[in-house]
């Protein structure tokens, strides 16, 4: 049977219509053409390696600046680590462009620093090191507060390797900007609190900080781990506490910063100071913030009993808050740590938080409360490092100078006594934390005397140094001896009872015990040098001592200081104890027989210890002048300052012993001519003190003013002090001083053969030799010399008269002035400088001092001898020297000495034949107005003398100049020849 078609209810495919609805548009014709359309741009970006940046600075990557500080906004953490790095590149390849786009670069860069990407912040960590050199600290200024808001809300972060990354970060913004940093840190200390808070309640946070100190053992118990993390952040915070707390030095820095302040306050710029005026701080911190209760930070930990931290009253600025369990737990899962605690750390538990504003520890109190707040964290850290057997290593012993070292910072800024006295309850409670934890193994003993230059010696010597400060520390700031600091009146107390292991220990320690004898020679400096940093600690005490343990202690620094090497900081030290032992010796009246004797040992070792350093240690040097000056300042302290001149001497020039191969001794200049300017002339300066100044003084003095290696700057100041002091040392002494100047001058220097010295002696010798016989000047500083001298010896004349004047000096003059008359061609500079001192003995304003001449230099064989040969030589080989004879010409004006010069001529015509020399002498003295007097009174032998020339057969050359000697002569006295 067949299949039968069936009809389908479906429809045909072909063809459809849609059927229309109501409200609707009707379709569009299936067969109309669209002729509408839309277009979309498609962005290729080019390739940098490609495009064509001659003119522009560009990394190897071919990038710019600008397409650099694009990609470090770009969302991938990729990009923007690579744009950082690129960066870097950029400024390591063209570093101008930092100067020339800082504000462009530290603006975008700052944006980076908390990125939540770990490589990228390890990318800006890279960057800083090579950016921050080249901004200096004024271009800086206005980028430090984006910075330190940037920083404190990284330090903030809910996350830990953030919070890490800008800890150090800000490290490095210390390191380069010191002082711009100490303006804008005000919320720093509550950051570094929270995060020691933080540490000891969150594993995770030690763990990562570790891993950012790069620590090689991760298996270590969380206690390790949580000991390193909190030094760690301490040893960053002890920057900051540096940067902000001024220090208190006891050692002799402190002198020579106030001698170098004093030395340069002539300045007109000193070099550091910035050329933008900064205006000053605001007086009251909260200023600084916009919401003040926003930025409050509750830190601090409590787990072991501390009495440092006690409840105040409302008026007080310390509270104690209780924070919740739920809190803690809530903080521990933000940082991504367990909320279990473990039973076996000996970490607190964080209870009791005391609340720390936002601070720049500029007051007392806010440094009080600093103190009080960071104590019981410390302590803990002690208690954490100290060991279960005496075995220490050196790392241990590093961590706890650090804590020690913050102690001493903060103790040494408490000064106020007003305010000591206020609060030395809350001080007590810290001496007591402070001894029953830190104090119980003191003295540390680690090592051996034996070998005093390893380290762990080292440090254990430095950590008894600290300890025992900061227990004097807490010692003044008793409120016996905080009245005795205050007021001069009050007695010293007595010292505690449990103060007397620390004075035993640093007795010790001045013996020599804690260096082996057999190796003090040539070990154990960096031990003497924290000896010496106890030496303040005396210096306090010793007038609460009693005169036993006075005694004994000063005896023992007498050893120390004679176990010290010349250029050792200990040797500073040593040097300012003396100083300080001189001042308290005028204070201390009832203990002057106890402390004259090391006073008057301190001064006799000043002196040589000025010959020891030689030009090694210029600033010890300066130290010890200084200290001599202001001793010799005292007026009652004359004689003993006087005692020490003699010791003086070698410092500037002294003469050995005769021997075989220096019959006559070996003349030698002392450290003084080798040292700085400055220190010359304070070496100079110091002379001025001294009431009377012996002969060897005065030999030295001249040996040093012929050296060529003091500058004439130096000497002007000599040659001040010295006619300051003519009074004092007599004339005899000043002349003497004066005239051997002026001979030293004279003198031409000669190579003499000296004898051959053994190679040995040479090398012994730390010194210079030279023989002072020639003033080793130029022309024109010899010529400003004898101006000063001439100058000097002029001003003598209104008291003294030329008889007193010339008598002690002569003989040598006439002896002299005769030596230089034997070759007077070669010593004519020498024969100008002697007369040049002999016209500066007149008073130029009267012509009738001639007959009150010595009878030595008046007499025809002298003086008149000498300058009719010094006119003869002047007259054409030195024309400007000329003028200086007809000066004494003028001096006498009944004519004598014109007559003799007259016929000493007639002498010298007749030997050398040279009718125009002396003819152009005659002229220069007819032309002279000066000598109109001189010459109306000698008439009469003037007019024969230039007969007599005009008589002598005269050659073609010799007629005219006579002819105009005719005529001068005709001139003046009126006549025709």
């Amino acid at each position: 049977m067949g299949q039968k078609n069936r009809k389908t209810s479906q429809p045909s495919l072909d063809f459809t219509r849609k059927k229309p609805k109501l409200g609707k548009k009707p379709p569009l014709n299936p067969n109309l053409t669209v002729t509408t359309f839309k277009s979309k741009t498609l962005h290729v970006p080019g390739q940098s390696l490609g495009d064509n940046k001659e003119n522009e600075l560009t990394n190897h990557r071919n990038l710019t600046l600008k397409d650099l500080l694009t990609k470090m906004k770009h969302y991938s953490d990729t990009v923007r680590k690579e744009a950082v790095t690129g960066l870097r590149d950029l400024i390591r390849q063209h570093p101008v462009i930092v100067s020339m786009h800082t504000a462009a670069i530290m603006n975008r860069v700052v944006e980076v620093v908390n990125d939540t990407d770990r490589n990228v912040r390890t990318a800006v960590h890279n960057l800083i090191p090579h950016l921050l050199p080249l901004v200096d600290s004024v271009m800086m200024t206005p980028f430090i507060p984006l910075f330190t808001i940037y920083i404190s809300a990284g330090m903030t972060h809910l996350r830990t390797t953030i919070r890490m990354d800008a800890l150090h970060l800000f490290e490095m913004l210390m390191d380069h900007y010191p002082q711009q940093i100490t303006q804008q840190c005000i919320q720093m200390l509550p950051n570094y609190m929270d995060l020691l808070k933080r540490v000891t309640i969150s594993n995770s946070m030690t763990m990562t900080l570790l891993q950012a100190n790069k620590a090689p053992n991760k298996a270590v118990s969380v206690k390790t781990l949580a000991l390193n993390s909190r030094l760690l952040i301490l040893r960053s915070m002890f920057k900051l506490i540096q940067l902000l707390v001024p220090t208190v030095d006891h050692s002799y820095a402190n002198l020579m910063n106030r001698i170098e302040s004093s030395a340069s306050r002539a300045q007109q710029w000193t070099p550091g100071t910035t050329a933008v005026a900064i205006p000053p701080d605001f007086s009251s911190y909260i200023q600084h913030l916009s919401i003040p209760d926003l930025f409050t930070k509750n830190n601090i930990t409590e787990g072991r009993v501390s009495t440092t931290l006690t409840t105040t009253s409302s008026s007080g600025g310390i509270k104690l808050l209780k924070r919740g369990t739920e809190d803690l737990n809530q903080q521990q899962k933000s940082d991504g740590g367990s909320t279990q605690a473990d039973s076996s750390s000996s970490l607190p538990e964080v209870a009791d938080i005391v609340q720390l504003k936002p601070t720049l520890l500029r007051s007392f109190e806010e440094r009080l409360l600093m103190l009080q707040v960071i104590m019981p964290v410390l302590v803990d850290c002690w208690v954490e490092m100290a060991p279960t057997n005496m075995t220490i290593s050196y790392s241990i012993l590093e961590d706890q100078q650090l804590l020690l070292n913050i102690l001493v910072r903060l103790l040494a800024s408490l000064e106020d006594y007003e305010k000591l006295m206020a609060h030395h309850k809350e001080i007590a409670n810290i001496r007591r934390d402070f001894e029953k934890y830190f104090v119980p193994r003191f003295p540390f003993v680690v090592g051996s005397p034996s070998n005093p230059d390893s380290r762990e010696w080292i440090m254990s010597a430095s950590l008894n140094s600290s300890i025992t400060q900061i227990m004097t520390y807490f010692v003044s700031k008793q409120p016996a001896f905080i009245n005795y600091q205050s007021s001069a009146r009050v007695p010293p107390p007595p010292l505690p009872e449990w103060f007397n292991s620390y004075l035993d220990y640093i007795e010790d320690a001045l013996e020599g015990g804690l260096v082996a004898e057999d190796k003090r020679m040539q070990q154990g400096q960096l031990v003497r040098s924290h000896i010496s940093s106890m030496l303040w600690v005396v210096i306090l005490t010793l007038p609460a001592m009693s005169k036993d343990r006075m005694s004994s202690i000063l005896g023992s620094f007498i050893k120390f200081d004679e176990a010290c090497h010349p250029n050792s900081t200990s040797k500073k030290s040593c040097v300012y104890f003396i100083k300080q032992l001189i001042d308290m010796n005028s204070i201390l009246h009832f203990k002057d027989k106890v402390l004259k004797d090391i006073v008057q040992w301190g001064l006799a070792s000043l002196p040589k210890l000025l010959w020891k350093l030689g030009n090694n240690d210029p600033s010890t040097s300066l130290m010890i002048i200084n200290i001599l000056a202001s001793f010799g300042k005292d007026k009652t302290k004359k004689t003993q300052f006087e005692s020490i001149q003699t010791a003086l001497v070698p410092f500037f020039f002294t003469i050995t012993k005769p021997n075989e191969k220096f019959p006559q001794g070996r003349q030698i200049f002392g450290p003084f001519v080798t040292l700085p300017k400055n220190v010359q002339i304070e070496a100079i300066n110091l002379l001025y003190y001294f009431h009377q100044m012996g002969m060897l003084m005065i030999r030295s003095l001249i040996a040093i003013c012929r050296s060529e290696k003091v500058s004439n700057d130096v000497l002007d100041i000599l040659f001040d002090i010295v006619h300051c002091k003519r009074d004092e040392i007599g004339l005899g002494n000043y002349l003497a001083f004066s005239i051997a100047i002026v001979l030293s001058t004279t003198e031409q220097e000669k190579e003499e053969e000296k004898p051959q010295e053994d190679e040995e002696e040479q090398d012994k010798m730390d010194v210079v030799e030279i023989k002072p016989t020639t003033l080793k000047k130029s022309p024109k500083e010899k010529e400003m010399i004898m101006e000063r001298i001439c100058r000097n010896t002029n001003n003598l004349r209104p008291s003294i008269t030329i008889i007193d004047l010339l008598n002690p000096i002569s003989t040598t003059l006439v002896n002299q002035l005769t030596s230089s008359l034997e070759n007077i061609k070669n010593n004519l500079l020498s024969l100008n400088y002697l007369l040049k001192f002999i016209y500066s003995t007149f008073d130029n304003r009267r012509n009738d001092e001639w007959e009150e001449l010595p009878s030595e230099l008046s007499e025809k064989k002298a003086l008149p001898l000498v300058l009719s040969h010094y006119l003869y030589q002047t007259i054409n080989s030195e024309p400007e020297y000329f003028g200086l004879g007809l000066k004494f010409i003028h001096l006498n004006g009944n004519g004598k000495l014109l007559l003799e010069i007259i016929s000493i001529l007639k002498e010298i015509m007749k030997k050398e034949k040279n009718i125009v020399g002396i003819t152009s002498i005659c002229i220069e003295i007819f032309k002279s107005k000066e000598l109109l007097p001189v010459l109306q009174v000698v008439q009469k032998s003037m007019v024969e003398f230039v007969k007599s020339i005009k008589s002598q057969t005269l050659a073609p050359s010799e007629k005219s100049i006579v002819d105009r000697l005719v005529s001068e002569c005709n001139i003046i006295y009126n006549i025709n020849l």
